[in-house]
């Protein structure tokens, strides 16, 4: 049974995935603090859960959620233009 995560403390990381793209982005500092702000809260968590979150919280890595596009049968005429050149329709992006 794995009981000592310092053992491994330097191959761990603390995956967020998901996060939402709102204008003013998630950073990693804001997520640790968070945790941290919970993990100060929360007086039933061990020492041994806090020193395992603690450890994570050195390596933390976001994958925003992606943003949401018209497929190309919603996209309406301001989305698209007219190749000059090849008379096809192309995204402006």
């Amino acid at each position: 049974m794995f009981n000592n995560i310092e053992a491994i403390s330097n191959s761990v990381s603390l995956v967020v995935t998901q996060v939402p793209q709102v204008p003013q982005k998630r950073t990693v500092e804001q997520i640790k603090k968070k945790i941290n702000t919970i993990i100060e809260k929360n007086k039933t968590l061990s020492h041994k859960t806090k020193g395992m979150i603690e450890i994570l919280l050195k390596s933390v890595h976001l994958f925003y959620a992606p943003i949401e596009e018209p497929i190309p049968a919603q996209l309406s005429e301001e989305h698209t233009r007219i190749h000059p050149i090849f008379h096809t329709k192309f995204k402006i992006c």
